[in-house]
């Protein structure tokens, strides 16, 4: 059971871990991997009633409450999935606890709780793209701009050929005003991304508007158009 989930096969690991629960209903391993395989085959209902029996025994088990919050999280349902995501957290307080935490937070609209804990995922894990990302979502929603600029530069620290980044950055330097930075941030794009149809957009208004500079603006149009051609603009 635990190969064929392992490499996705999840029918034939769903035969296999019940074959296995027929014949000694007490491995609990057992019905946590089952929950685990009916999580992943979008069967929600049937993972709880799996998960529940492990954890009934075995209530500070990681992988349990890991998937009870997670699927419950799924179902909507706030106060079990934040419950059981908070116990993980008690039981493994690492950067993928917090992160997960966090989304979980986001999801019921809970910002603030959502930011303390990507926060927290980032000094256990510095390199957590994921949580730079999730940040810079959350400031941009909330109109907090220098921390999306942050955010999202610290995302291009690490991974120099994020495309989101450079757009996110790009954008809100636009939107705060700050042109020429923009005009650096998205021509760097270009050089990693020069088939991004958005970024020669934006330099043909930057290069029209804003340094009324023709050619230049007319090469970025030029290009935008042969990208996107059915656009309405």
């Amino acid at each position: 059971g635990q190969v064929y989930a392992h490499s996705k096969n999840y029918a034939k690991g769903f035969g296999a871990v019940s074959k296995a629960i027929a014949l000694n209903p007490k491995i609990l391993e057992a019905y946590e991997l089952l929950g685990k395989i009916q999580f992943e085959q979008g069967k929600y209902e049937e993972a709880i009633l799996a998960i529940n029996k492990v954890l009934k025994a075995y209530p500070n088990r990681l992988v349990a409450n890991d998937i009870a919050g997670k699927t419950y999280l799924l179902l909507n349902d706030k106060e079990r999935a934040l419950s059981y995501l908070k116990k993980r957290v008690l039981i493994s307080p690492d950067f993928a606890s917090y992160n997960d935490l966090g989304s979980a937070y986001a999801h019921f609209g809970q910002l603030e709780e959502a930011k303390v804990n990507w926060e927290k995922s980032l000094e256990l894990n510095p390199h957590l793209i994921q949580a730079y990302m999730n940040l810079g979502r959350v400031y941009l929603k909330t109109k907090n701009y220098p921390k999306v600029i942050y955010y999202n530069q610290k995302i291009i620290d690490y991974e120099p050929d994020n495309l989101n980044a450079y757009i996110n950055l790009g954008n809100t330097q636009l939107l705060l005003g700050k042109v020429d930075s923009a005009k650096a941030t998205y021509e760097t794009a270009l050089l990693k991304h020069p088939e991004v149809a958005g970024i020669h957009k934006n330099l043909g208004i930057i290069y029209f508007q804003k340094n009324k500079n023709m050619s230049k603006a007319k090469s970025h149009f030029q290009k935008y158009l042969r990208l996107s051609p059915n656009q309405p603009d």
